[in-house]
């Protein structure tokens, strides 16, 4: 975790500290093999489900009501003022960023760009990812829209924190 208003000659150094973590997000088993009645895809699902909501848990902070209303810290220039704490990006590689979003590995976290598309430069971007509609899927249990989209069936963390935009966190 870093604050957005250090400056990165300072936050790039590593002797300046500026980077502390906040969690350790832990790497479960993919596929238990020796469980019987119990589906490699099911497994799969339910295993990015604990993940999503261990952040959930770590990113509670992110969407209390003291929080949306502002919190006084002492800034760097030693005055208090009223910050409002916000998740404005996520340094992942694409795995990772498939992990956080609930998508399927062929997929962009950011568009909605057919996988048979990827590289390809168009006149015009492809739509942003609609994650709203996504949590309104997920929410009445149409999981015919998530798998056409390309997303997973998880609650995922990210849907829940106050002015959050998932496709921007890339």
């Amino acid at each position: 975790m870093s604050i957005g208003n250090i400056a990165s000659t300072a936050r790039n150094k590593a002797t300046m500290n500026a980077w502390i973590p906040i969690a350790l997000l832990s790497i479960p088993p993919k596929r238990l093999d020796k469980v019987a009645n119990y589906p490699q895809d099911v497994q799969e699902l339910d295993v990015l489900q604990i993940t999503h909501e261990i952040i959930s848990r770590i990113l509670s902070p992110l969407s209390n009501e003291p929080s949306q209303r502002g919190i006084e810290m002492v800034c760097c220039d030693e005055n208090i003022q009223k910050c409002v704490p916000k998740l404005c990006s996520w340094l992942a590689d694409h795995i990772e960023n498939v992990m956080i979003h609930g998508i399927y590995s062929n997929r962009c976290p950011i568009c909605i760009a057919p996988p048979d598309q990827f590289g390809d430069l168009l006149d015009t971007p492809y739509d942003t990812r609609p994650y709203p509609s996504y949590a309104a899927a997920y929410h009445t249990s149409d999981v015919k829209c998530l798998e056409s989209n390309g997303v997973k069936n998880v609650n995922n963390a990210l849907w829940h924190i106050p002015h959050c935009l998932p496709h921007e966190l890339v």
